[in-house]
């Protein structure tokens, strides 16, 4: 009869019935005293041994399961790699813990504590398979058919490899150094730092996908508030100086070169990170760039030629079109970035930019349209006072009243951007001639920049003054209703001198 079946016979079930009933176990057999207590002095010690083992693995994994929660519950990568950092040196009193991340095929030493002797090093992609395809913490002698690695690491004093997986693919690799005690890594804290590594590898998932959701967030937040003052301007100069502002202070944009279309020609027009001197230089598209302008696409591309001379050793570009519905309006040229990779994998880096390009290309359509109307009508505002004052003094002979009337065309740059400059302005100018048509011969309509007209009207009846009001707006709402994409935003002002003020000079401020 066998000592299991023994035990169960006579209910013996605990280590220490088991120590104690021997001699029930041992009946019939020939042992003599001092065996059979040393044989009980083994059992004890055996037990003690296995009670021992089971009692630091239980602690371990209470250890693991407090280590599991602090990971899970930051969200921060850095603040995570300190935490394993702090937990290793603690755990097993060792003052060296470096952790590499793998980006791209390439090993980047993201945090440390100790190691200095430890430079940045590039894993083979051999020796990362290797580690990868490891389901346990790999000794330094284990490492010794690559080289490289071996001697790099050798001569660090590291002595623990440790691969840190995500939910998909390898994420990184824990160095550890060695112990105080200068003991080697027993096979329960090999398990208990490949289980921390997993714990962690899973917390990194995480982290990095906040981390990412946050910068999208802060990119589109940062985004929406530029293209809401963006939009709400109507001075080129000033929109390209918060496009600049933007792209640098907001995405990390280090060098890039603003290029303006100037009929079939391409202007340096703004520059960032590069000498003044740039600006004007001409820039002859590539048949690739020339195609994504057409086709209005985002992209990484090698360095254009006629941008070689000031882009220094920089070997790609993202090439952003800037284009509305109606015409090329020119192209940002981003040469380097802070925090960002110019490489043709990183399409997140792509459909941002493609996102910007989207809000800023058509308020630069329409302040740059603006801008050439305004230099177009050759100053207006002067030769207006003039004749306001002209007006003035001829009722004031008479001891007449005058009122002055503003037609404004609110959303005209919105109009400019969906039908284009062209469209746009002769629709203003067709405008002009219908309203004159309508109205007394006595009132004198003058267009005043690029989506205003001035009317005035000496000694005018308040009832004639309503009637005349009415003209006005009925018609420029004729005259745009058959363009029902964009309202056009009719607004109409009024003051009358010397009854509502007695300053010329408030006429223009007071009807804009």
């Amino acid at each position: 009869m066998g000592l299991r079946e023994r035990a169960s016979r006579y209910r013996i079930k605990k280590h220490e019935d088991l120590i104690d009933n021997l001699d029930l176990l041992y009946s019939g057999k020939s042992l003599e005293q001092a065996e059979l207590s040393e044989l009980k002095q083994e059992i004890k010690r055996q037990i003690s041994e296995i009670t021992s083992k089971l009692d630091r693995k239980l602690l371990d994994m209470n250890t693991l399961f407090e280590i599991g929660k602090e990971l899970n519950s930051t969200l921060l990568v850095d603040d995570l790699m300190q935490i394993v950092i702090f937990t290793l040196m603690g755990q097993f009193q060792v003052f060296d813990v470096a952790i590499y991340f793998l980006n791209q095929g390439r090993s980047e030493l993201h945090a440390q504590k100790g190691f200095p002797e430890l430079p940045g090093f590039d894993f083979s992609q051999r020796f990362v398979e290797f580690i990868g395809s490891k389901d346990t913490a790999v000794p330094i002698e284990d490492i010794l058919e690559y080289p490289d690695e071996y001697t790099h690491l050798f001569n660090s004093n590291a002595t623990l490899l440790i691969p840190v997986r995500g939910k998909s693919r390898l994420l990184g690799i824990i160095v550890l150094g060695m112990k105080m005690n200068n003991e080697k890594f027993t096979d329960e804290e090999k398990s208990f730092t490949y289980t921390m590594a997993s714990l962690t590898g899973i917390a990194l998932d995480n982290a990095r996908l906040y981390s990412e959701l946050d910068k999208r967030y802060q990119e589109l937040s940062t985004l929406y508030k530029v293209s809401n003052v963006i939009n709400s301007s109507d001075d080129y100069d000033l929109v390209l100086g918060l496009i600049l502002e933007t792209i640098t202070t907001g995405f990390g944009v280090k060098k890039a070169i603003l290029l303006s279309r100037e009929e079939e020609i391409y202007i340096v027009n703004e520059t960032v990170g590069l000498d003044s001197s740039v600006k004007g230089t001409e820039i002859n598209l590539t048949n690739t760039e020339n195609k994504m302008m057409e086709d209005n696409i985002t992209g990484i591309l090698e360095i254009n030629p006629d941008i070689t001379p000031f882009a220094g050793d920089l070997a790609r570009c993202l090439f952003v079109p800037l284009r509305s519905v109606a015409a090329k309006v020119g192209a940002v040229v981003i040469l380097e970035f802070e925090n960002y990779s110019i490489h043709p994998d990183n399409t997140d880096i792509i459909n941002l930019f493609a996102i910007i390009a989207s809000q800023i290309a058509p308020p630069v359509f329409m302040t740059r349209m603006i801008k050439e109307e305004k230099t177009r009508i050759q100053d207006p505002f002067t030769p207006l006072v003039d004749l306001i004052n002209k007006e003035i003094e001829k009722v004031e002979n008479f001891g007449m009243d005058i009122t002055f009337g503003m037609l404004k065309l609110g959303n005209f740059n919105k109009y400019i951007e969906f039908y284009g400059g062209g469209k746009a302005f002769l629709k203003f100018d067709g405008l002009s001639v219908k309203i004159r048509k309508e109205l007394p011969e006595t009132v004198k309509p003058v267009r005043y920049g690029s989506n205003r007209i001035l009317f005035i009207m000496p000694a005018v009846a308040p009832t004639d003054f309503d009637d005349i009001k009415e003209t006005i707006l009925t018609v420029s709402q004729n005259h745009f209703k058959d363009d029902q994409e964009v309202d056009i935003g009719l607004d109409f002002l009024s003051v009358k001198y010397p009854d509502e003020t007695e300053d010329k000079f408030a006429i223009l401020s007071r009807i804009e």
